[in-house]
């Protein structure tokens, strides 16, 4: 919620995970944002008992459809050509190694079969030392994405009555939801492709107490210290009060061929 002390804005939030997505099928990609479209935009009835808020409702309703996982999701149809390119520092201008030219015109036919055309302004012959721009994907990708949960706001829109949000799409924080599906949160890059997880717990809680049975690691919690203020090491010290359970986690492209060359923590951001 936004304003001042005269109206108040509230805007109803909708998230599209990319790491679940097939990047080559256009049609499941346009349900998914069409539906979240649809279903943030039926919080639009929330009626309020305030009369500021219920005016600034009908002023301004805003629906905002964001996503997470789209690095993961073009890491998924491009491969180590796009983890590279990233390293490069996402040049304009992109000459792909030689060995890797084949597999990356093939991706692009693809491209161009499934779209009618999106790869024509990406390359015109990458054989020929072409310069790449993959901005140009990650424009048209985005506008398709943007079109598609438009129209499933209109859609309630129009059956309900309800006034058409001037604005459907957002850029809004992705942490807590993207873990719920291993995604990288946003449309950042990760620090890793792989890495631990550590999840605080109170020590002996039942959630805790069962990833200790599967065989996760489990350590003091950072607010855990001896008389001097060193940090215990035992997690049963009786003076232990929390756990922090330590989760391994590996992202879904860190095992392709070359990914392992290639740091993402010195990405620039």
């Amino acid at each position: 919620m936004r304003g001042n002390h005269r109206l108040r804005f509230f805007c109803n939030l909708g998230e599209v995970h990319l790491n679940n997505l097939e990047p080559l099928n256009l049609a499941g990609q346009a349900k998914a944002f069409n539906a979240a479209g649809y279903a943030t935009a039926l919080y639009l009835w929330q009626g309020f008992g305030s009369p500021v808020h219920q005016r600034s409702r009908e002023l301004d309703p805003i629906v905002g459809v964001s996503f997470t996982g789209l690095f993961d999701f073009f890491v998924e149809l491009f491969g180590v050509q796009w983890l590279k390119w990233w390293e490069a520092g996402r040049p304009a201008k992109w000459v792909p190694e030689l060995e890797e030219i084949e597999s990356l015109e093939e991706r692009l036919q693809d491209i161009l079969d499934m779209t009618g055309g999106w790869s024509d302004g990406v390359v015109a012959n990458v054989s020929e030392n072409a310069a790449l721009d993959f901005r140009y994907i990650e424009r048209e990708f985005l506008d398709f994405w943007r079109v598609a949960a438009r129209e499933g706001v209109e859609d309630v829109c129009e059956v309900m009555g309800y006034r058409m949000p001037n604005r459907v799409t957002a850029l809004q924080p992705a942490g807590s939801k993207s873990l719920l599906t291993g995604a990288t949160s946003g449309w950042h890059p990760p620090k890793s492709a792989r890495y631990i997880r550590r999840i605080t717990f109170a020590k002996n809680d039942p959630v805790a107490l069962a990833c200790l049975d599967m065989g996760y690691s489990v350590v003091p919690g950072q607010s855990d210290t001896d008389e001097s203020g060193k940090l215990l090491d035992d997690p049963f010290d009786d003076r232990c009060t929390e756990w922090l359970i330590e989760i391994p986690v590996e992202l879904p492209w860190a095992s392709i061929p070359g990914a392992d060359q290639i740091d993402p923590s010195k990405f620039s951001r």
